[in-house]
């Protein structure tokens, strides 16, 4: 029975039976897994308190090719995030970007950029507040990685090079010049402003990210592009989402 290791991001985790666990991780370079982890809420050495939401672990797991899941046989802790745990705004962030995750991806596939940012958006949140900025990035590049970008230069509706301030048509998910007629139903007013930070979102290098300015004020009218974008690829219930939304950030 070969054994691998690797590092991952705990994404979720379930109670199984009387003291075991399955686990949801985004791996570095396995992907996404769910995995079992036998005995892990009495294990004393094996986990040592590794297996918490969105810690940054190293695992050593079982590949077994003709079971469903996987047996992971120990981990250990690389950065556990200490201190979202005492700020509940950070706490239903970090878990909205998990659980986003844990439904999005696909079990088997390798995300290399996805880790990368998680690891990148988890640093950041240790270290300032939670925002509503960081939610907007953290939505737009992940959604940009997955093939889901938006063209920001032209018109969806005419093809027409776009300027200044743009509507952004929520059914079709595409920005609009504001002088098209029939969307108004449809149609959300994005500042130019808005516009170009969600385009230096998903364009500049991951380490100058945290460069990009974006407001509170244009950060809520960037959720009238990320939240329909969202919705439209997101096939289960957000849990984690309705106590986002209550937040004041």
């Amino acid at each position: 029975m070969p054994t691998v290791s690797d590092e991952a991001i705990v994404l979720k985790v379930i109670k199984s039976g009387e003291a075991d666990l399955i686990v949801s991780l985004l791996t570095k370079n396995m992907g996404r897994r769910t995995v079992f982890a036998r005995a892990a809420r009495k294990s004393k050495k094996r986990f040592v308190g590794a297996l918490q939401p969105f810690s940054y672990i190293n695992i050593i797991m079982n590949q077994q090719r003709n079971k469903r899941i996987e047996t992971l046989t120990s981990a250990d802790c690389i950065k556990g995030y200490s201190s979202l745990c005492e700020d509940l705004d950070k706490i239903y962030l970090a878990s909205y970007y998990c659980e986003l995750l844990d439904n999005l991806l696909m079990e088997g596939e390798v995300y290399p950029e996805i880790f990368d940012l998680m690891i990148f958006m988890m640093q950041r949140l240790q270290e300032s507040k939670a925002s509503l900025k960081h939610r907007i990035f953290f939505e737009m590049r992940l959604m940009n990685i997955l093939g889901f970008g938006l063209d920001f230069m032209y018109c969806g509706q005419t093809c027409e090079y776009i300027s200044g301030d743009t509507g952004f048509d929520v059914i079709n998910l595409c920005f609009v010049n504001k002088n098209v007629l029939g969307l108004q139903n449809t149609m959300k007013v994005i500042t130019e402003k808005t516009r170009r930070a969600l385009y230096l979102s998903i364009n500049v290098p991951l380490s100058s990210l945290g460069a990009v300015r974006m407001t509170h004020q244009e950060a809520v009218e960037a959720l009238n592009v990320t939240r329909p974008l969202i919705q439209t690829h997101v096939t289960k219930q957000i849990k984690s989402l309705d106590l986002l939304e209550r937040l004041s950030f």
